[in-house]
């Protein structure tokens, strides 16, 4: 779970703990725990007594989904396989190799790409270079 303040683990427990939640969803918790996790950083607990509440903005309309072609590296994340360009980047349910650069021809449905087409394509030391300079900025 994360906001401009930063990220922090969520520990869903009982039928919270069923729900199927996309990413980017936004939430809302009342009577909500905080305590030290197993690594000793701090954790969320939706509990007994904790009300989970999924809010769902009045004007935000769900964008119809659309053909995209989108280039960028493989990774994985605690939502699942991604595909980032190091500005955006989406959940994919192919076949991929984390690490792999590559360029996806599908259909992009909220924040998944459903791939129909997927090429490798080769790592070029400048593009290398673009990336490191957004994000370490001179």
């Amino acid at each position: 779970m994360e906001d401009a303040s930063g990220r922090v683990h969520l520990v869903l427990w009982g039928d919270d703990a069923k729900a199927d939640l996309p990413v980017c969803t936004d939430l809302s918790l009342y009577n909500a725990v905080v305590k030290r996790g197993r690594y000793g950083g701090l954790e969320v607990h939706c509990s007994w007594g904790c009300v989970l509440a999924v809010e769902t903005p009045p004007s935000a309309a769900s964008p119809e989904p659309a053909e995209i072609v989108f280039r960028g590296t493989v990774i994985d994340t605690v939502q699942g396989r991604c595909i980032d360009d190091g500005a955006t980047c989406y959940l994919c349910d192919a076949d991929l190799l984390p690490g792999a650069e590559v360029e996806v021809v599908g259909m992009l449905d909220g924040e998944i790409l459903m791939p129909y087409e997927v090429r490798e394509v080769p790592v070029c030391l400048e593009d290398v270079r673009d990336r490191i300079r957004r994000l370490h900025p001179a």
